[in-house]
């Protein structure tokens, strides 16, 4: 039988692994998609929609460092 403790941590890390997926992948597409219909109004071609995944790759990179953050404190042993 698992315990209620180990049941509850691989119930967090599972949310929190859905939750970096779903960060990485939002903000990926979310850009692509803004690049690709400014690439669509303004007929230039790939520029915005490389453009958007850069922005997208970099958001994705900050977001999940933001979010991982609390994770490596170290904590103080007195």
């Amino acid at each position: 039988m698992i315990k209620e403790e180990s049941g509850f941590k691989i119930s967090y890390a599972l949310s929190l692994a859905l939750q970096l997926g779903f960060l990485i992948a939002s903000s990926i597409v979310g850009f692509l998609g803004i690049g690709l219909w400014l690439d669509s109004v303004f007929e230039t071609g790939p520029t915005f929609l490389l453009l958007g995944l850069v922005l997208g790759v970099v958001t994705s990179v900050y977001e999940s460092y933001s979010l991982m953050k609390p994770f490596t404190k170290v904590k103080n042993k007195k």
